[in-house]
This record gives structure tokens, C-alpha cells and sequence, in this order.
């Protein structure tokens, strides 16, 4: 999101997701304390579920290196999780919401991940053409078919 937009389909993309974004963008890296302090003054975030991260999870019947920022937000403020997908209908964008995941009533931060990580299974699995290509998002080598392995960070400081 932060990239200077160029002209291959993933510049576009970019530029067609900023246009339409009238959020404040914030970089993954280091946001959790900037994320935490907007949940605590009751402002709404969306955080992307499906990032490379430190938890292992068991996803899409393998194990899968994701970030657990989402759960551990809303454990730490009492925030209610709407997990939110987008698909295509034709050449119309939809957006789906499924069930809200409360944290009070999960036993931590792994339980509430691993609610939303099977929701967001089930949601790949319903419709399995429409999953991007992981190695072409963030994942990079480190989607293989025995495991979704968190990639080395090209900058140290990552």
C-alpha cells in the first residue's frame, strides 16, 4: 500500500485501493501500541488477517506462520471482532461479514485466533478460485505446500 504505484496490474491494484480507501493507512510494522491507543478512544480499525506473523496456526490443513496482532488487539482493549471478507459477484465488488468474535468470550489470544482463522477458512474454502496467489502478496517463498513459513524480511530492521 505504500509503494509507488507503477504501471502492472499490481500498481494498479494500489492505485485503485487508495482511491477507494478513506481510512488513514498505517504500516503493519511497529503499528500494534498506534492501533491499540485508536481502539482504546473507540475508533474503528481493520487489520489484515493474513499477514506472515509469529503464531502458528493451523490453516487451510497446513501450518501457517500468521500474524495474531488482530486477536491480541482485541483481547488487550475488550474489542469485538467483525471478521470481513471481499469477493467478486460479476464485476461487482461484495463485501460478507460473518459472526462477531467477542474476546471476553474466548480463553485468550490463541483461542480467538484460531476463530478467526477457521472463519476465514471456511470463507476460502466456499470459494477457493477467488484466493489470491500468497507468493504474490507478502508471502513470498515461504508459502510451500507443507507450510505458510513467515518469510526473512528484506530490510534487518523489519
Amino acid at each position: 500500500m505504500f509503494e509507488t504505484p507503477t504501471p502492472d496490474l499490481w500498481g494498479r491494484r494500489l492505485a485503485r485501493w487508495r482511491r477507494g480507501s478513506y481510512s488513514r493507512l498505517i504500516r503493519s510494522s511497529g503499528s500494534f501500541p498506534v492501533l491499540k491507543a485508536l481502539l482504546e478512544r473507540s475508533e474503528l480499525i481493520v487489520v489484515f488477517f493474513d499477514l506472515p506473523g509469529q503464531r502458528m496456526t493451523h490453516f487451510l490443513g497446513k501450518p501457517a506462520m500468521l500474524a495474531d496482532g488482530t486477536a491480541r488487539l482485541a483481547v488487550e482493549t475488550d474489542s469485538v471482532i467483525l471478521p470481513v471478507r471481499t469477493r467478486r459477484a460479476g464485476h461487482r465488488p461484495c463485501v460478507d461479514f460473518g459472526a462477531s468474535l467477542d474476546p471476553r468470550s474466548f480463553d485468550g489470544v490463541e483461542p480467538l485466533h484460531n476463530a478467526l482463522a477457521a472463519q476465514h477458512e471456511r470463507w476460502i474454502l466456499e470459494r477457493p478460485a477467488e484466493m489470491e496467489d500468497p507468493c504474490s502478496f507478502g508471502w513470498a517463498a515461504g508459502a510451500t505446500p507443507q507450510a505458510w513459513n513467515r518469510p526473512e524480511p528484506k530490510n534487518p530492521l523489519q
